[in-house]
């Protein structure tokens, strides 16, 4: 067990258990974001975007392996030295709270005075949305602040329209699981450059080393800038 080798003694006290908490929705926040800033986590990602209503069974979505990656963001919180019963108590909550900000508009409307604090069912509805604008902003989990400090927050202007840019059928298992492995397969097969294949791996979904620029922040400015 990683909290073997902790580097300090934190304990128990009320304040150790403030920290865990904010240390975990930091990293929560980066884990996120490069989730969607770097093409190959992105195939594990996109599959929790593809639904395409708002709903309590989008919170449970996700991609069948994601099992493999997420445990390498969160093991540094027992390396530092919180109890590993502590991280698994601010999961937990974080986790009900995810459940929480997926519920149908229709059972939680727009309450601007707490998405000054916190992401509020929707503030997380323009993370889903596709819509230009919304794209690649609102990821943190619990906490607005983080999304504030970063530059990565907007507030709910228009109603979202849910889903991925990439044209799929959501109802079909195979193509949700699958869709963003089998067109970054056949990117990096198409691209002779060992350094471009590499870069297809690690730069953001949209970019391509032909020059195309179809990235999330381009789409956004475009649009800002058209007429």
């Amino acid at each position: 067990m990683v909290y073997e080798h902790r580097i300090f003694e934190l304990g128990f006290k009320w304040y150790v258990w403030v920290l865990c908490f904010l240390l975990f929705d930091f990293i929560f926040y980066w884990s996120h974001r490069f989730q969607h800033e770097v093409r190959l986590l992105w195939c594990f990602h996109s599959v929790h975007h593809t639904t395409q209503e708002m709903r309590l069974s989008s919170a449970v979505r996700g991609n069948m392996f994601e099992f493999v990656m997420t445990p390498w963001y969160f093991v540094w919180v027992c390396v530092l030295g919180f109890h590993p019963l502590m991280f698994i108590a601010v999961r937990t909550i974080s986790r009900v709270w995810v459940y929480w900000k997926h519920v149908h508009e229709s059972f939680v409307g727009y309450h601007p005075w707490l998405n000054k604090i916190f992401i509020t069912p929707d503030v997380h509805r323009v993370h889903h949305g596709r819509n230009y604008q919304y794209l690649d902003m609102n990821y943190s989990e619990v906490l607005s602040v983080w999304d504030r400090m970063f530059g990565t927050y907007t507030e709910y202007k228009e109603k979202p329209e849910y889903g991925i840019l990439t044209p799929i059928n959501p109802d079909n298992l195979l193509e949700v699981q699958f869709h963003a492995w089998r067109d970054l397969w056949k990117d990096v097969k198409e691209t002779g450059s060992f350094k471009n294949k590499l870069l297809l791996l690690l730069m953001p979904p949209g970019w391509f080393p032909d020059g195309r620029d179809m990235r999330a922040k381009t789409l956004r400015a475009r649009q800002t800038i058209s007429p």
